[in-house]
């Protein structure tokens, strides 16, 4: 049984190494987010099913678009109404990752510090909203402000250290962005023991970063020694 485990963790770390677009999409889904969620489950479990339809970017990205300037447009009256600079962010944001998913990295990139900035602004109305610096924090990794994301998501950590969704991100984030594995299930370990019933489905996605990333570090361990021997 325990052989079983831990090639269903390898074979988990394997499809999210080769595949980094889907943890735009899937590690970091983003509240009110407009992204197919029933893509979740493949990444967040190793035992989930795959899912095989295709989706029509083209369209999706149009009406992403439209969204955007909708909220511009509002925000020119009400410049400083958090709530719609939460919408354009996540609007923004959900952009950058379609833009990822068909290869136009220079309209991801863009879309993603558009998402950032928009969070950052809420953030000037708000400094103790917890999910607008997790937000900004995933916003700005994408971007390529790999400072900025620690600090944003540290600043959440420390303004609220029981919010489970702002650690189960950090620590995607210190695996994938600052390559700290050890820090990283530290987090998850920290989610899992804030288990209740409003999480379930949260704590069962850090429980399965935590088999894989062990069994990846014990495997690179095991070739160490063996290496040496």
């Amino acid at each position: 049984m325990k052989k079983k485990n831990t090639s269903s963790a390898n074979n988990f770390i394997a499809r999210m190494r080769k595949n980094k677009v889907a943890v735009y999409i899937l590690v970091f889904l983003i509240a009110g987010g407009l992204i197919v969620s029933s893509l979740i489950a493949v990444f967040a479990n190793p035992s989930a099913p795959r899912q095989e339809e295709p989706w029509d970017y083209e369209s999706q990205i149009a009406q992403i678009n439209d969204l955007v300037a909708q909220y511009e447009e509002s925000l020119k009256d009400s410049p400083e109404d958090v709530g719609l600079l939460t919408q354009l962010g996540n609007a923004n944001y959900n952009l950058g990752v379609l833009y990822s998913l068909t290869d136009e990295s220079e309209k991801a990139n863009e879309s993603f510090s558009k998402a950032m900035e928009a969070y950052g602004k809420a953030l000037e109305s708000e400094p103790e909203n917890v999910n607008l610096h997790v937000d900004r924090a995933v916003a700005a990794y994408y971007a390529g402000e790999t400072e900025v994301a620690e600090t944003e998501f540290q600043q959440a950590v420390e303004l609220d250290p029981e919010h489970a969704q702002a650690r189960y991100q950090y620590g995607v984030f210190l695996y994938y962005g600052a390559n700290k594995p050890d820090e990283a299930l530290a987090q998850w370990e920290a989610v899992i023991a804030l288990e209740n019933e409003e999480n379930t489905e949260l704590v069962e996605a850090a429980r399965a970063w935590v088999s894989a990333v062990k069994a990846e570090l014990e495997k690179s361990e095991q070739e160490d020694a063996n290496e040496e021997n």
